[in-house]
């Protein structure tokens, strides 16, 4: 395991052992609407799992805790955190989180109510949102029972403004189960408390994390060894890709990487580094000096995506005689060079690998390389600029039930919404990727999200996250000069929260 001197990977690796207690019989669901078979379509060489485990643990929850057709209202975003048409349409996303809802007033007994928020122009940043709950929370009223927005932003106001309440205390939950984030209390917690829940609950959650698109078409023409094979057998490095990728000739017309901004973090927050640490009574800090680990992995990281002989990269728009990203995305968009064979590894999010199996393209999916072969294990990195979950509002009408129902929403989730976004990743026509799915199941499973990302700790306009992913990607050089000032910085940042939340009853 790679030793790191300055910055502590906050993250465990836990498994989970499901349990089930006995059944009760739950009142049925009022709704006309009839619910979709999870799988209605077979699909040579997709292996159908069987969520009966999740069944029998919803059920164990139910038991006990029915609540007579009380509501149970839900704020957010649809098709976020709830269905858009209360009713099946053929939407597979639609049609997944309508099957949660209804799964889970079948076993408590509930009416879930949901009341849309547009984002408006800033989608994801919830602003809209938190002002509902914080006008509900101020003015004594148990408006809403459970809240759906981003982290980073929607999650961060409503912290500030005490409208949320911690969930580590509550009855219903564990958090040790496998459609939580690995280790979610050790990732987010602040001070022992825990006030953002996401994992597998969350849509986001699916579309969020870091991983690499590889050409089979390069792969093949230009005999490069067979990605998915290095990653399983563990040599998937950063060396091992560079050594790979370099079959390919520097300013051949082919590119052997296409980058952009975010990128560079999720390469050094992938290769075993994190930005923010724990100090000895689980504080978190950003330290005040980079080991010369990270260092060197932040120059080598530059060295190959700022050199645009062999990476596209779209934060350097000038060096391929662009004005600005959105002027050099525009004329040319990153899904079609990848499409027309320019591209042999795309650094990129899981959503966009969805989206890509409607392009007339073969690719796999493999997550970001190891910094070194030193390093255990592969880690998919959550940006928290993408990654939605959920909150618990200060003031519930039953805490009981809000506890319960939101744990089994979120089991629900890893029946209905997980195979959903799996398959949209993996199906091409009647093609089902089985090599690729072996590798979501190492991304998802490894799920990252630094605080110092999520709470954009550092000087305003460039925190700490930002000055790293700058130069990893060789968009900036000022790594050594600027870094002690923003640490310092982004430590008062971290005192004014751990005062904030010692200062929550």
């Amino acid at each position: 395991m790679k030793k790191l001197t300055s910055i502590l990977l906050v993250l465990l690796m836990l498994t989970t052992l499901l349990a089930s207690c006995g059944e009760e019989k739950k009142p049925a669901s009022t709704s006309a609407s009839t619910k979709k078979p999870t799988t209605s379509t077979t699909i040579p060489g997709k292996e159908e799992k069987d969520f009966s485990y999740i069944d029998e643990y919803v059920s164990s929850l139910s038991t006990g805790h029915t609540y007579n057709g009380a509501t149970f209202t839900i704020v957010g975003r649809e098709e976020r955190g709830f269905p858009k048409d209360e009713e099946l349409t053929g939407d597979p996303e639609n049609d997944a989180l309508f099957n949660r809802q209804k799964d889970l007033e079948a076993a408590f007994n509930i009416t879930i109510s949901n009341e849309n928020v547009d984002p408006g122009d800033n989608d994801g940043a919830g602003a809209p949102t938190a002002e509902k709950v914080f006008q509900s929370v101020s003015s004594g009223l148990n408006t809403y029972d459970l809240v759906e927005g981003n982290l980073m932003t929607c999650g961060q106001v409503m912290l500030n403004q005490k409208a949320i309440r911690p969930v580590d205390d509550m009855e219903g939950f564990d958090f040790e189960r496998s459609w939580w984030l690995n280790d979610i209390q050790g990732q987010l917690g602040i001070n022992g408390r825990l006030f953002f829940l996401t994992g597998k609950i969350a849509d986001s959650f699916y579309g969020s994390p870091g991983a690499i698109l590889f050409n089979k078409k390069l792969v093949l023409d230009y005999d490069i060894e067979d990605p998915y094979a290095l990653v399983k057998s563990g040599e998937w490095t950063f060396d091992k890709m560079a050594e790979v990728a370099s079959k390919i000739p520097a300013s051949s017309g082919v590119y052997r990487y296409m980058m952009s901004t975010q990128d560079g973090l999720g390469f050094f927050e992938g290769g075993g580094f994190t930005v923010s640490a724990r100090d000895a009574d689980g504080k978190p800090v950003v330290p005040d000096s980079l080991s010369s680990e990270a260092t060197a992995y932040i120059e080598k990281l530059a060295g190959v995506f700022g050199d645009t002989s062999i990476t596209y990269n779209f934060a350097l728009p000038e060096k391929y005689g662009y004005t600005s990203s959105n002027d050099m995305s525009s004329s040319y968009e990153p899904e079609d060079i990848f499409t027309d064979n320019k591209i042999l590894f795309w650094s990129t999010g899981m959503g966009t690998a969805s989206d890509m199996r409607e392009k007339d393209v073969e690719f796999g999916i493999i997550p970001v390389p190891k910094s070194d072969a030193s390093q255990e294990n592969y880690i998919g990195f959550e940006s928290a600029w993408g990654v939605s979950g959920f909150f618990v509002p200060y003031n519930l009408n039953d805490e009981e039930m809000v506890g319960y129902v939101t744990e089994a929403m979120a089991a629900l989730s890893e029946k209905y919404l997980e195979p959903t976004y799996y398959d949209r990743a993996l199906v091409k026509g009647s093609v089902y990727d089985q090599e690729s799915k072996e590798m979501l199941d190492i991304i998802y499973h490894s799920g990252v999200i630094d605080l110092a990302d999520t709470y954009q700790w550092g000087t305003s306009g460039q925190p700490v996250v930002k000055l790293i992913d700058n130069n990893a990607i060789g968009f900036s050089a000022n790594l050594a000069s600027a870094y002690g000032g923003n640490a310092r910085i982004a430590n008062r940042n971290i005192s004014l929260l751990l005062k904030l939340v010692e200062g929550y009853k």
